[in-house]
């Protein structure tokens, strides 16, 4: 007879209305009568049957985590067990559109390297375009609102000559850059901030400056695919001011044939300073 048998024999004396007289657990040794496995176990049918499934798991094909000394080909053979998939090549990645090649194959390789099954890459992936589309937004509205600051700060600056400065600009960087190819290679060039380098007024205002002083200083012909408006910039309007209200000119002399004109003039460029700039004291 089994001990099992034994053990059930012995505990259970059944009374004729069939009610469970003594306690199963009086009958085991003291050292494991108590034991908490046993806690919430009521009977011996209930004992058989744990008994069973335990030794059904006995067979059940397990799987032994590797420890921190083992080896490379005993962590490979529990990847393996777990469900990573064969080879990296295996790996189904669905990334974000023109991701390149090469973040596609870092992605397989960083996967099969850490033992990720299918299900685990998917997770990891899913969560990286997440990310990457997240991040890409975010990015593309800071560039836009820096290049809108650029816009708005030479727009304050030039006022309406700002298409003409602007045009100029474009119209030096071509000059200087031999091919429109070369040009746009170099107003496109990133910067640190991840601006474009045609986007930056510093920039944009020492290249209208450039041609300005070609076409002004040293008598340069118009630049190429320039088509300037005439308009002038707040500076240059302020500069005109100051040559007509200038001592000894006729703004000062109430006499004088042109005194009413160059009050007039002086009055409408300050007028347009005022719309341009927003100030109307």
């Amino acid at each position: 007879m089994s001990e099992l048998e034994v053990a059930e024999q012995a505990a259970v004396e059944t009374s004729s209305d069939g009610a469970s007289v003594q306690d199963w657990r009086s009958t085991l040794p003291e050292e494991i009568a108590t034991h908490r496995s046993l806690e919430n176990i009521t009977d011996v049918g209930a004992l058989a049957k744990s008994y069973v499934n335990a030794q059904k798991l006995i067979g059940a094909d397990k799987v032994v985590l590797p420890g921190k000394h083992a080896t490379p080909e005993e962590r490979a053979e529990f990847y393996s067990k777990i469900g990573r998939p064969g080879s990296i090549d295996d790996y189904q990645i669905d990334v974000v559109d023109n991701t390149p090649d090469n973040v596609v194959n870092f992605f397989r390789k960083a996967a099969f390297d850490s033992g990720l099954t299918q299900e685990q890459a998917d997770t990891f992936f899913n969560n990286y375009n997440d990310f990457s589309t997240t991040q890409l937004e975010t990015n593309t509205k800071a560039l836009e609102s820096l290049r809108d600051n650029a816009i708005q700060e030479l727009k304050s600056q030039w006022g309406d000559a700002y298409d003409d400065r602007q045009q100029l600009a474009t119209a030096t960087i071509n000059e200087f850059a031999g091919s429109k190819e070369t040009a746009n290679a170099m107003a496109t060039t990133r910067m640190a901030d991840g601006t474009m380098l045609g986007d930056n007024p510093n920039f944009v205002r020492l290249m209208s400056d450039i041609g300005k002083f070609m076409t002004d200083k040293i008598s340069e012909d118009d630049l190429s695919g320039m088509k300037s408006s005439g308009a002038s910039t707040p500076n240059e309007i302020q500069a005109e001011i100051a040559k007509l209200i200038a001592p000894n000119t006729p703004y000062w002399d109430g006499k004088h044939p042109e005194h009413e004109h160059y009050v007039n003039q002086a009055l409408a460029l300050r007028e347009q300073i005022a719309e341009i700039t927003g100030d109307a004291s």
